[in-house]
């Protein structure tokens, strides 16, 4: 956690700071709380909770620890730390949560202010890459159980319920977002909640899910059939969608443009004639968020950083007939990258 708190200090150029997302502060403590903030004041780091996590957040922490549950812990606390004002974060703070702080801190004379703070996630500590590549792992594994059990004429209901069944029975804590179970016609929508349609023979099912570990999150998506043939047209669909895939990862390490992912898995699909259909952005980062930290989409700016794991996720969406998306979990390297899914991407 220090160093997480160093780097944090070095980017906000050790000004005063109030760290009050619940995501933020779960990643640089690992401690789950509804009421755990971390404040940066006059150099020195302090948490703030109330009586409730107070003395496991004192246990686990080595920094000071103010109970907020006691009467004028505030004033006392003012008497021991001298400064005129205080920041937040502007994007992670509601303006209802702004204007309540702010009025707590008029009455001390002391100025809040809002601003945009950098991305706090961002330091890769092997520890979190150690816990990303299990979650994946416990995501195949539940999985391939879930596929075995899977038969022809069970609703996509059923089959979330053998997914959830199987997370519950798994080292995982929850799912990470409702599973995606979208076979037949109901595979041209990207995000498909799982119905009462049953699975036919001779249709594709994508299936799209995740798992967390230890606050961790992990992403999959396997477009297969469970039993018999599809079209000419949508296994030339599984080839383009996968060889996109295959070809955006082959250029991934640190230092590479995401925009040059998201233009080559592109091109592949728009060669193929089917760019139209391609209506979603290539993939995100992993992190204590399903959808964390970077955005891979072709305007980005950005440049990918070793220890970053993203998905590479394309699709190509008929509609009213068919859909496939697959999605690969990926770590970046200093000289390439390493696929954390192991389950095969394979069309039967």
């Amino acid at each position: 956690m220090n160093q997480i708190l160093k780097e944090i200090k070095t980017k906000i150029k050790n000004k005063n700071l109030i760290i009050n997302n619940e995501l933020d502060v779960y990643y640089i403590t690992r401690i789950n709380s509804s009421n755990l903030s971390l404040v940066l004041i006059n150099g020195k780091w302090y948490a703030f909770t109330d009586s409730r996590y107070f003395n496991q957040v004192k246990n686990k922490l080595d920094i000071e620890v103010i109970n907020t549950s006691k009467d004028k812990w505030f004033s006392d606390f003012l008497k021991k730390e001298k400064f005129n004002e205080i920041n937040i974060s502007g994007k992670n703070t509601t303006i209802s949560k702004f204007h309540r702080l702010k009025k707590n801190f008029d009455s001390k004379n002391i100025k809040l202010i809002a601003i945009n703070i950098p991305y706090l996630r961002d330091l890769y500590l092997e520890e979190d890459i150690s816990l990303l590549k299990e979650s994946s792992k416990i995501n195949d594994e539940i999985f391939l159980k879930a596929k075995k059990k899977m038969k022809i004429g069970m609703t996509e209901k059923d089959v979330e319920k053998i997914i959830l069944k199987e997370i519950l029975d798994s080292k995982a804590e929850r799912e990470s977002f409702r599973p995606i179970i979208a076979s037949g016609i109901n595979g041209s929508n990207p995000h498909w909640e799982p119905s009462d349609k049953k699975i036919k023979k001779n249709e594709m099912i994508t299936i799209d899910m995740g798992v967390f570990y230890k606050g961790f999150a992990s992403d999959m998506t396997r477009t297969f059939v469970l039993k018999g043939k599809v079209s000419k047209e949508e296994e030339k669909i599984f080839g383009i969608v996968k060889n996109a895939m295959d070809e955006s990862i082959k250029i991934i390490k640190e230092g590479t443009k995401i925009s040059d992912l998201c233009a080559k898995a592109r091109k592949i699909i728009s060669d193929g004639g089917y760019e139209e259909y391609f209506t979603h952005s290539l993939g995100h980062g992993l992190g204590v968020e399903i959808h964390d930290y970077p955005n891979i989409y072709i305007n980005s700016e950005e440049k990918l950083k070793y220890g970053m794991v993203i998905t590479i996720e394309p699709g190509i969406y008929i509609p009213n007939k068919y859909g496939v998306r697959l999605e690969q979990a990926v770590l970046v390297k200093k000289d390439g990258f390493s696929i954390l899914n192991k389950t095969k991407v394979e069309l039967f």
